[in-house]
């Protein structure tokens, strides 16, 4: 069973359609050089429900711990003689299988250019404190943390 989030056209690109498939490793990795403790935490407690994927036009996460990114320029794609919208594909298609064609690996420069602060869910701020103090850090640390991307919470 898959589950498609459905986000604004605003994202395009002019190269076609692309599904980039990941993992949450794959993205826990990316980020490791712009290192931040929430945002590693969230992946840590969410998974991949830590990318909020409204923000992600036509993307979707399987239940096999797969994400799948959709980079398109809108335009339809053919599967099997079929034109299909790329915001409706990983509905009805199997990325692995019919959208194989249009499906590839992410690499750390695609997963830091597409998913960013704004497609991550906020932090448990409140309830992951705690935990985090624990395991060493300062509250201090934290709230400098907290403040390099959500400043507003």
């Amino acid at each position: 069973m898959k589950k498609l989030i459905k986000s604004d056209n605003n994202v395009r690109s002019t190269k076609g359609t692309t599904f980039y498939r990941m993992t949450i490793d794959q993205i826990k990795d990316a980020f490791k050089d712009s290192y931040n403790i929430w945002i590693s935490k969230t992946f840590d407690e969410l998974g991949l429900d830590a990318i909020n994927f409204d923000m992600l036009y036509g993307s979707a996460q399987d239940y096999n711990g797969l994400m799948y990114y959709c980079d398109s320029d809108g335009y339809e794609i053919d599967i099997d003689g079929e034109m299909v919208d790329p915001e409706e594909a990983l509905n009805s298609y199997d990325p692995e299988d019919e959208l194989a064609p249009y499906t590839k690996q992410a690499t750390s420069e695609i997963i830091l250019k597409n998913i960013t602060v704004h497609e991550i869910q906020t932090p448990s701020f409140d309830k992951w404190a705690e935990d985090l103090m624990r395991d060493g850090y300062s509250f201090t640390s934290l709230i400098k943390a907290k403040d390099e991307f959500w400043p507003e919470s």
